[in-house]
């Protein structure tokens, strides 16, 4: 009943529906086939994200933005942003000498899109995130359809080296950072070297570990000498007391020459076994001594005499030998004693070197572990170079453009879109109809309830 009502209506003003559908189409109609068109451009800049860097200053422990990484959206929305910044679209401007609508240069703030630019055409540009991609979709605007490929691909272009060098930037300072600290480094290193030489040449070391190994087996040798020395006197002390034994404690005596030829072969033992210690057996410094003290003990030999009653007459053979093997004990003694004494100097003096390693050993291991700290330290460095080399790269070619704007068919213009505009017209136009018939028949029926 209701619909019947309302077709009532319609079919009464059916003329104000008519007509009004007709003006509206005919508007839409003449409005598409009048109006300028204009044309869009699409170029298309791949933008992979990467946190090279990051990971990188990380490393070298150098400040990093410790804020969680931006999510897609918030990335791709700050990448819009930046696409489109002052410096950019200035350049954009007066590289391609865009004039507004009235032959002015187009100004900063009115080259970004806007509606009205559709209906009163001037450039202008877009830049928005392709389907939810890693792909920014810069889009160039005119009635001119090489003038919208050029705005995209040179924003397009713009925009990518802006954001190279925005990289390339980061890394300079990244590099230069590092470059500061392998010098720091180097300084350091150079410095240690340095103070090692000087504690080798202060030390007179070469290899410490060698030299404790060879003064602790030089030390070991002394000391059984020593024990062996000691075992040399109590034989000789023992071979001494046996001889005195036998020969009844008669004393015996030797002439002038023979006291000076026994102070002389002291002498000559003293000396010898300083030599021994010092050089070996066939040492020919210690070949002439040995020599000289085999010649001094024969004549020893030969003019001992011993005195019988008041004067000095010749010893009976049996006592002769005994006095020969008592003089050799008495020799072997003074020798060993000797010897005993020079061991004891150069024991001690063995055992304060060895003294003295520890203090050498703890100062030459902390000239080494700081040595070996900056060679690992200025290894690392290099390394970190190079990979800032590669992650440079890596990250400029991150972002590229994958394709590049070219002009819009001459026949697809962005607007007018003529089949959206007659569809518009009709609906526009029926509504409008509808919506006038209605109202007027609302407004006959209050005029009639009040008369």
């Amino acid at each position: 009943m209701e619909l019947r009502k309302y077709w009532e209506i319609i079919w009464r003003r059916k003329g104000i529906v008519i007509g009004s559908f007709l003006i509206i189409l005919t508007t839409a109609i003449i409005m598409a086939n009048v109006a300028t068109p204009v044309y869009e451009a699409n170029a298309k800049v791949l933008i992979e994200q990467s946190n090279a860097l990051t990971s990188l200053l990380a490393r070298l422990n150098l400040p990093v933005n410790n804020q969680p990484p931006p999510q897609t959206g918030e990335t791709y929305t700050t990448e819009i942003a930046l696409a489109q910044i002052n410096t950019i679209l200035e350049k954009l401007i007066s590289n391609l000498n865009l004039k507004s609508r009235k032959g002015e240069k187009i100004k900063v703030n009115e080259i970004p899109f806007s509606i009205v630019y559709l209906i009163f055409p001037q450039p202008y540009i877009s830049v928005e995130q392709y389907q939810d991609s890693d792909i920014l979709q810069i889009t160039g605007g005119s009635t001119d359809r090489a003038e919208a490929a050029r705005i995209a691909n040179e924003l397009s272009k713009l925009y990518i080296d802006d954001t190279i060098n925005k990289v390339r930037e980061d890394f300079k300072v990244t590099r230069l950072i590092v470059e500061n600290k392998i010098k720091g480094v180097k300084e350091e290193y150079y410095r240690a070297l340095l103070e090692k030489k000087d504690f080798m040449i202060k030390e007179a070391t070469i290899n410490l570990e060698e030299e404790i190994k060879q003064l602790i087996g030089y030390l070991i040798d002394l000391k059984n000498e020593y024990k062996n020395t000691e075992v040399a006197i109590a034989q000789a002390d023992e071979s001494i007391a046996l001889i005195e034994k036998k020969i009844d404690g008669k004393e015996h005596a030797s002439s002038n020459l023979i006291n000076n030829m026994e102070s002389k072969l002291n002498d000559l033992l003293v000396e010898v076994s300083g030599m021994k210690i010092k050089f070996s057996e066939e040492h020919p410094d210690v070949l002439q001594l040995n020599k000289e003290i085999e010649t001094i003990t024969r004549l020893l030999r030969d003019r001992m005499e011993t005195p019988m009653s008041e004067k000095e007459v010749s010893i009976a053979p049996i006592y002769e030998e005994l006095v020969r093997n008592l003089k050799d004990a008495y020799i072997n003694k003074a020798v060993a004693e000797i010897k005993r004494g020079v061991l004891k100097q150069y024991i001690a003096k063995s055992q304060d070197e060895l003294l003295k390693i520890p203090s050498k050993s703890t100062k030459r291991s902390e000239i080494d572990l700081l040595l070996s700290v900056n060679q690992d330290i200025y290894k690392n460095l290099l390394t970190y170079m190079t990979q800032a080399d590669i992650v440079e790269q890596v990250t400029l070619s991150n972002i590229k453009l994958v394709e590049a704007a070219y002009e819009p068919d001459a026949k697809k213009p962005y607007f007018p879109k003529k089949v959206l505009s007659y569809g518009l017209g009709i609906f526009l136009g029926l509504f409008c109809g509808l919506f006038l018939a209605f109202f007027i028949e609302y407004i006959s029926i209050k005029e009639e309830s009040k008369g």
